[in-house]
């Protein structure tokens, strides 16, 4: 694949995994083929191993043997949000990529939502013609209408787990990013904005997720609501 967007500066690639056994893989070897080995040098990839229970950690050790890819193994499994903190935080580029391993995007999107930094602090990945669990889209929507509601913001797909950020702006915003757990981009990206960053939200595809190991119901649904409202009220309350 040629490089579509010229680009002169490395950026980081920041990965979070916990049991992807199925979905690794092939995540790796399109992200390396389509993003990594087509950027600058200086460039990294780095994949948080966060205690995954599965084959996940033999996978990615062995994939990081072939590709230089910066693995880190967490002692404890941390949760999403405090696992990509720590991830973010290790990045070294002034550009960081941040993206789910669970195959639910394209690595090529990658590409479409580059240009836009050199404009914006951060540019999120807007997820498009959705093929996800009609519950999970109803979450979705329902947070992006609290979100508007509390903060006054534009209505973005603000919690989609594939962005491009300007590191300045994590160094600035992170060590305040504590109380969203399922949330963690909702949180980030209102901060931000809280601090006049600017944003920008562009489509990208989002695909069906392979893995049924961490599946949403509809009796989970009230939980999931009230725990992200919940989050979403005390950040509020930071911000007043």
């Amino acid at each position: 694949m040629k490089r579509k967007t010229k680009i002169t500066q490395p950026v980081s690639i920041v990965m979070i995994a916990y049991n992807e056994s199925k979905n690794i893989v092939k995540v790796l070897t399109d992200y390396c083929d389509d993003i990594y080995l087509l950027l600058p040098p200086r460039s990294e990839f780095i994949i948080y191993l966060d205690k995954p229970s599965d084959k996940t950690p033999q996978i990615v050790n062995r994939i990081s043997k072939k590709i230089k890819i910066k693995v880190i193994s967490g002692d404890k499994n941390l949760g999403y949000a405090k696992a990509m903190k720590i991830a973010l935080l290790r990045a070294k580029n002034d550009i960081v990529f941040y993206s789910d391993s669970s195959g639910k995007h394209s690595a090529k999107d990658f590409w479409k939502l580059l240009p836009h930094i050199k404009k914006f602090d951060i540019v999120t990945g807007c997820r498009s013609n959705r093929s996800d669990p009609f519950v999970r889209r109803v979450i979705t929507v329902l947070q992006q209408l609290l979100v508007v509601t509390l903060f006054r913001v534009p209505f973005y797909d603000y919690n989609t787990g594939f962005k491009i950020v300007k590191k300045k702006i994590l160094i600035d915003v992170l060590p305040e990013c504590r109380h969203a757990k399922q949330s963690f981009s909702t949180e980030l990206c209102v901060r931000a904005l809280h601090k006049k960053a600017s944003i920008a939200n562009i489509p990208v595809s989002f695909n069906k997720r392979e893995q049924k190991n961490q599946g949403t119901n509809f009796k989970s649904l009230p939980g999931i609501i009230k725990n992200n409202l919940m989050a979403l009220l005390k950040i509020h309350k930071d911000l007043r």
